[in-house]
Order: C-alpha cells, then sequence, then structure tokens
C-alpha cells in the first residue's frame, strides 16, 4: 500500500514541521504547562480529578466549536474556497484537518480546565 504513496512518512513530517515552524514555540509552552497542571491535579496540589466529567465535557466542547470554525476557513488557509473542494479526498483532507485541530484544542484545553474544576470541587482545607 505505501508503494503508492511517492512521499515517505519522513518527508511528511518535515513538510508538516516546516509548516508548523513559526508556532512550534507556543505549541511547546502549551505542552510543558500541560504537563504541570495534570502533574499538579495528580498530586492533590491545588485540584484534584473530582470534576472530571465537567472538565472533560468543556474540553470536547470546545474542541467541537474549533473544529467547527476550522472545518469553515481551512480552504480559505490554503487561498482556495468550499468551490475549489471538489472529489472526496479533498474533502477528507480538510475534514481530517479540521478533526486534528479540534482534537488538538481538546487536549490542550483539558489540563487547565481540570485544575480549576478540581479546585473548586476540592474543599480550601484540604488544598493546603
Amino acid at each position: 500500500m505505501l508503494d503508492i504513496i511517492p512521499y515517505t512518512p519522513l518527508e511528511v513530517l518535515a513538510v508538516i514541521v516546516e509548516f508548523l515552524r513559526p508556532v512550534l514555540g507556543a505549541i511547546a509552552a502549551v505542552a510543558v504547562i500541560d504537563v504541570v497542571l495534570l502533574g499538579l491535579s495528580a498530586a492533590g496540589l491545588g485540584g484534584s480529578f473530582r470534576g472530571f466529567g465537567r472538565a472533560l465535557g468543556s474540553a470536547l466542547t470546545v474542541g467541537a466549536a474549533v473544529f467547527l470554525v476550522a472545518l469553515a476557513l481551512l480552504p480559505a488557509a490554503s487561498d482556495g474556497s468550499w468551490g475549489t473542494v471538489q472529489g472526496v479526498t479533498d474533502l477528507l483532507a480538510v475534514t481530517a484537518g479540521a478533526l486534528g485541530l479540534g482534537l488538538g484544542a481538546a487536549v490542550a484545553i483539558y489540563p487547565p480546565v481540570q485544575y480549576l474544576v478540581g479546585m473548586a470541587s476540592t474543599p480550601a482545607a484540604a488544598r493546603r
């Protein structure tokens, strides 16, 4: 199956990294902050996992909103329009890109929301 694709996975990864290069610093900062907040929640310092369902629901709601906005705007980001999206392959590519952005937003926003919801559901005496 991979004989059909004219590019190796490493070449595809190089193109993706080149495309994301302007925002790699911000992505790394968000990832570090997310890991720290998840660690604090897991350790019970300042928060807990009591509000897991509410935090997950909030993160998925934000992810769904990002998916819808990305789905509407991705063709324009590549100097195209919905009129130039023709065929199943183009439609799947745009939808997959929007889905990836939505899931990425949900994953990025979950740790801060979990930390805040955990702080709200934990008594002040237990946080100390």
